[in-house]
């Protein structure tokens, strides 16, 4: 004869499994679906019109073409789709960053690069600065917390 416990047991093993199933199964929807759209942003970034405009390749045939490695350095950081913008921006900004190394690198001499770097280090002070005297007023501040 089956005792009571028994039954209780089977249910809860039984409800356990389908809760396990359902989760396993909307984790690899929702994966499916992220990588559907990440496949569909890629070519974009891939074919990006401003980056063949520049036309490095030939341009500068030393620098490194490096866009595609870029945006998945930056899919790494903002993965979510709604971050769609930003990885476009972070892209540009660091394929940029990356043509003005390698031209740095090849053509700089050592007094040049110390000017350089003087330079960039001036300009972010100047960044920074600018971001002091335009942050948020202390009212606002007060209601976003």
């Amino acid at each position: 004869m089956e005792e009571k416990g028994d039954e209780a047991y089977f249910v809860e093993a039984k409800d356990r499994q389908w809760i396990n199933n359902r989760v396993q199964n909307d984790h690899w929807m929702d994966e499916k679906q992220a990588q559907i759209e990440y496949t569909n942003n890629l070519p974009e970034f891939t074919h990006f019109r401003w980056w063949k405009d520049l036309d490095f390749a030939t341009k500068l045939s030393f620098a490194r073409d490096r866009l595609v490695e870029c945006y998945f350095w930056v899919l790494g950081v903002w993965f979510e789709p709604q971050y769609l913008l930003a990885r476009r921006v972070l892209t540009k900004v660091m394929a940029t960053t990356s043509i003005v190394d390698d031209v740095k690198d090849v053509y700089g001499t050592f007094d040049e690069l110390e000017l350089f770097t003087e330079a960039i280090e001036r300009l972010t002070d100047a960044y920074y600065m600018e971001h002091q005297q335009h942050g948020p007023t202390p009212r606002l501040y007060e209601q976003l917390s």
